[in-house]
């Protein structure tokens, strides 16, 4: 029985995470740098790395968002700042920070 009419809240969860992992394939495969950022970011994780990722589209910054959120890796989102500001940023004001990126906008 459904509770409402929309699709997604009939289904099941194992059927919610294989849409996600699905989803997470598509997004992925759709475009070749995302691919290779994909392989980097995993290698990354896998070693404790962080990474900063400039962007200068804001519509890229919200693709790259939905990605590590699919991803699960904890990122944050930055405003615009300059280089300068942002480097000194991500190394010095949160060396203890649980993200492993940030978007910034440059």
């Amino acid at each position: 029985m459904r509770l409402a009419s929309h699709d997604v809240l009939g289904i099941d969860t194992i059927m919610m995470v294989y849409w996600l992992m699905l989803c997470v394939q598509l997004l992925v495969k759709s475009s070749g740098k995302l691919i290779l950022l994909d392989k980097l970011l995993l290698r990354l994780r896998e070693s404790g790395h962080r990474v900063l990722i400039f962007c200068q589209m804001v519509r890229m910054l919200d693709i790259l968002a939905e990605y590590l959120q699919l991803r699960h890796f904890p990122f944050q989102v930055s405003g615009c700042v300059h280089l300068d500001t942002s480097t000194s940023l991500a190394l010095s004001v949160y060396p203890s920070c649980i993200s492993m990126a940030w978007l910034v906008e440059a």
